[in-house]
């Protein structure tokens, strides 16, 4: 091989090797970020579970208010006659009180006055 020949032929190859070398460094940065591409999907998929399992909570809790709003309206409505009772003895003992001091004072009255009347009659 000739001297000429052979430069040219070198020459070709680090021609073809920078273009290689150039390739190689795309494929590397193009792996770099689909790397990048894949770490963002995952932190994203991983987001997603963790929403999908918060909405899965979130359905349970409102199925479990919707229960409790229908045994609510279902309960029968309880006897609420104890209360009234209660509530009526409250708003009347005021109106007891004084019908016991009436009962006390006319007792007293009406037995003095006996006594008095028993007094004369009988002498004393």
């Amino acid at each position: 091989m000739e001297h000429d020949e052979m430069v040219s032929k070198i020459s070709t190859l680090e021609g073809s090797m920078k273009t290689i070398f150039n390739r190689v460094d795309g494929v590397e940065i193009e792996v770099k970020d689909i790397k990048t591409d894949n770490k963002i999907l995952h932190e994203m998929n991983t987001n997603i579970a963790v929403l999908a399992t918060e909405y899965k909570h979130q359905g349970r809790r409102i199925e479990s208010i919707e229960c409790d709003v229908k045994d609510l309206k279902n309960r029968p409505i309880q006897d609420t006659t104890e209360l009234e009772t209660d509530v009526k003895e409250l708003k009347d003992k005021p109106g007891k009180r004084w019908n016991t001091f009436e009962t006390v004072v006319i007792t007293a009255i009406v037995t003095s006055i006996i006594a008095l009347i028993a007094n004369k009659v009988f002498g004393g």
